[in-house]
């Protein structure tokens, strides 16, 4: 390790011409010190009162070696460098990567890091060389420098998350130990994911004594983490994702993913057989790799990938995931399961068809959900539904729902849960008790009136659907693009909303709504959540007695129930 100081001109103000001072930019150099020689790996710091001591720990070449700064080729800077400057480095006679230092950080925080090595000298083999005449070098300067060298496609800020990887992992301390080939590496590598499928900690993962070879671990990781079969024994980590916040573990892994990603300039990935085109968008992002799992977690049929997702993985931007939150946050979680639940037991008591199909459906405007993504991707099956809420620019994440299971969300972070569950049980209470008529295909308007005939599937006379009984179930197939509910039932359901919400009540523990309760919310056609009972409103248009018949029914009592309840503005009155 040598220590120096490098002299460097002022940049000057711009429109102002040079004037010649210089300052001292510290620098640590492992290697050759004269970098215009190689191989080399030097680090330096644009503040010139940084003690170069502290630059020198292992510590602070791991923090330089971690963040996300732009990686070139020497062979690019020599076409962006003047002419004398590149002539200066011999930048003609060496290969090797360099980063360009954030301009918008504090000096103390512009690193730049360079690794250099002549032509006929393979990155490598240089890099071992560096390491035997050292006597050992940082994991994450190594891990970040081979990943640029070996990068497909520079400029890239991909190399500090293997940087970052490697920083989280402790490192052997020991010298002069034999290099591993190639099969030992993928021995390792074997070790490594069966130890992340196992629940293993980050920081206790199988490591070379040497770190070039770490290097090479890490490279050899980051590709098998796309490999289908792999992908598989690590959906556990997933349970390491809360929110934006991920285990060390998880991270871990994701950061290799993502690397590897941008590195080879991946920009297609198949899940079940199914390909997936990866959106346009930062690949340092650590959400790509986590989608993926999520999708195999998932457990799609191959065609239903390909009708949610559109041949595209789901994304949505930053902006979008600060609104699903902040919607999020504003529903009654013992509200909505409430509803869910409610809807489920009805659904269970009365279904009287056996749905299955794949749909787009819009969401009634008045849902929260609506805000962000206003169309819902639906495939379902006679147990369970795979769907994918549409936002303006792709799909927003994939959901795997079983109506007699805890949710199970393909998202990471689970911001859709608390708006996607009710959703979803009111979705699968109409379609099972009241068929794909509350469902109706959404047409131009002038191609509306012959389908008025399509009703007479259901009497409007009889005690509607709280009566209906067959002897079975009638499977029905549900396809093409649809609306929820009738537009007069949806009028008819707003119109009654506001005088109708504000009389629902939360039950206090372990007590349950009387059979009045229930019959008072079903006159209008809610279904009353769980753990909340109904006080009976007066509604405009009349008031029926508790009979079990009304005036005029409503089929969508899934949809008339998160339309006048799960409203993200207000809350049920004794909370």
């Amino acid at each position: 390790m040598h220590l120096m100081h490098r002299t460097v001109p002022v940049e000057p103000r711009p429109g102002a011409a040079p004037d010649g001072r210089t300052y001292q930019r510290p620098a640590v150099v492992f290697g050759n010190p004269d970098v215009r020689v190689g191989p080399s790996i030097g680090v330096a710091v644009e503040d010139p009162d940084y003690d170069i001591h502290e630059l020198a720990t292992w510590r602070q070449i791991a923090c330089a070696a971690s963040r996300p700064a732009s990686w070139r080729s020497l062979d690019d800077l020599r076409r962006l460098l003047p002419p004398a400057e590149a002539r200066e480095y011999r930048l003609d006679r060496l290969r090797g990567v360099a980063t360009s230092p954030d301009p918008e950080a504090p000096p103390s925080q512009r690193f730049s890091l360079i690794f250099t090595h002549p032509r006929d000298v393979d990155a490598v083999q240089a890099l071992y060389g560096i390491e035997e005449r050292e006597g050992g070098l940082p994991h994450p300067l190594v891990a970040a420098v081979l990943a640029a060298a070996q990068s497909r496609r520079l400029p890239c800020a991909a190399p500090g998350l293997f940087g970052a990887a490697s920083a989280a992992v402790r490192q052997p301390q020991e010298a002069g130990a034999a290099h591993h080939n190639r099969r030992e590496l993928d021995a390792l590598a074997e070790r490594a994911l069966a130890s992340l499928a196992a629940g293993g900690e980050a920081a206790d993962l199988p490591v070379p004594p040497s770190a070039v070879d770490a290097a090479r671990l890490w490279l050899i990781l980051g590709r098998r983490l796309w490999d289908p079969a792999a992908r598989k024994s690590l959906v556990s980590l997933l349970r390491g994702v809360d929110g934006v916040t991920l285990a060390p573990r998880t991270r871990l892994a994701a950061q290799l993913a993502a690397g590897w990603l941008d590195l080879q300039g991946i920009r297609e990935t198949t899940v079940a057989g199914a390909p997936l085109a990866l959106p346009p968008w930062p690949v340092a992002s650590l959400s790509f790799w986590l989608q993926v799992l999520a999708l195999e977690a998932a457990g799609a049929p191959p065609d239903a990938l390909t009708f949610l997702l559109g041949g595209r993985l789901p994304w949505f931007t930053p902006e979008d995931d600060a609104r699903l939150r902040r919607l999020a946050g504003r529903v009654d979680l013992e509200l909505a399961r409430g509803i869910a639940v409610g809807l489920l037991a009805e659904a269970r008591d009365r279904a009287a068809y056996a749905p299955a199909g794949a749909f787009t459906v819009a969401l009634p405007a008045e849902h929260p959900l609506a805000e962000v993504a206003p169309r819902l991707r639906v495939w379902l099956t006679a147990d369970r539904l795979w769907c994918a809420p549409e936002g303006r620019e792709s799909t927003l994440g994939l959901v795997h729902w079983r109506p007699d299971r805890p949710w199970l969300g393909a998202s990471p972070g689970g911001s859709l849960a608390p708006l996607l569950e009710p959703l979803l049980a009111a979705l699968w209470h109409d379609l099972h008790v009241a068929g794909p008529e509350v469902l109706p295909e959404d047409r131009p308007t002038r191609a509306a009136s012959p389908a008025a005939p399509r009703e007479v599937s259901i009497s409007t006379t009889s005690p509607a659907l709280h009566s209906l009984t067959l002897p079975a179930a009638r499977h029905v197939h549900v396809a093409g693009t649809r609306v929820w509910g009738e537009a007069a039932e949806r009028e008819r359901i707003l119109r009654q909303a506001h005088g109708v919400r504000g009389h629902l009540r939360r039950l206090r523990e372990g007590w349950q709504a009387g059979s009045e309760a229930v019959c008072h919310a079903r006159e209008i056609g809610l279904a009353l959540p769980q753990g909340f009972t109904f006080v009976r409103p007066h509604v405009r248009g009349g008031n029926a007695a508790c009979t079990g018949v009304t005036p005029t029914p409503i089929r969508a009592r899934g949809l008339a129930t998160i339309m006048t309840l799960l409203h993200p503005a207000g809350r049920a009155d004794g909370s």
